[in-house]
């Protein structure tokens, strides 16, 4: 799956999870064969396979360690924060991480102030997305002017695509105490969705310098709102 003509994000998908779209091809076997090249000497390696099950419990118990979702990094010699956002998902900073997006917002944005950050890092690589409201909220204390999410949203209605409205469409206003200091931002080819809906506003506003590889989406459409249809053959 990708935008356009930007191969990032599925690049970033399959490297990722390939463990699980491999499964969706060759299923989960009880052994498989591995040919290792070592040096032009070809061997081959027989190992035991386990049920999809076990394997998502493996990887859940390998990522118990890191505990938070939003977090912010101060290095007050160099008056430095680093902005660490893993996702915009309500349901998963809620379930998986157990915080709340704006009220750790509000605590990064207090911290921020009163250490008097000159240098402030966002780092959203690997962020897939999430809710717009949230991208929305932390643009309006990065940003000095009114700004825009999304300028358009279109829908398929009888056959023909037409305009509409959607989620935190209009123009946006600024907090009155914001960040008027340096913006970098950390991005890659899982930077996807909203994360790069919030990227693609700070470049437009030329707010921020970005650093890594390009964001996974379309610079110019996003799709999204998918809707599942289900279709029942007569026989």
């Amino acid at each position: 799956m990708r935008d356009g003509n930007n191969f990032n994000y599925a690049t970033w998908v399959l490297n990722t999870f390939f463990y699980e779209y491999f499964s969706y091809f060759n299923g989960c076997s009880e052994e498989y064969v591995i040919k290792i090249n070592n040096g032009g000497l070809e061997k081959d390696l027989l190992v035991k396979g386990i049920p999809k099950t076990k394997l998502f419990e493996n990887i859940k118990n390998t990522k118990r360690g890191i505990d938070k979702g939003i977090y912010l990094e101060i290095d007050k010699e160099k008056s430095t924060g680093i902005l660490t956002i893993k996702d915009w998902h309500t349901d998963v900073l809620k379930s998986y991480y157990k915080q709340k997006f704006i009220p750790e917002i509000k605590k990064a944005i207090n911290s921020i102030e009163s250490e008097n950050i000159q240098n402030l890092i966002i780092d959203v690589r690997d962020n897939q997305g999430g809710k717009l409201k949230y991208s929305k909220y932390l643009l309006s204390y990065l940003l000095t002017e009114p700004f825009e999410l999304v300028e358009q949203y279109y829908k398929k209605k009888n056959g023909n695509i037409i305009e509409c409205n959607g989620p935190q469409s209009g123009t946006h206003q600024p907090m009155l105490k914001n960040f008027k200091e340096n913006v970098y931002v950390l991005i890659n080819g899982g930077s996807f969705s909203n994360t790069g809906i919030f990227s693609s506003v700070l470049r437009k506003h030329q707010r921020a310098i970005f650093i890594g590889e390009e964001t996974g989406g379309s610079e110019f459409v996003l799709c999204g709102s998918q809707k599942k249809l289900l279709f029942q053959t007569q026989e």
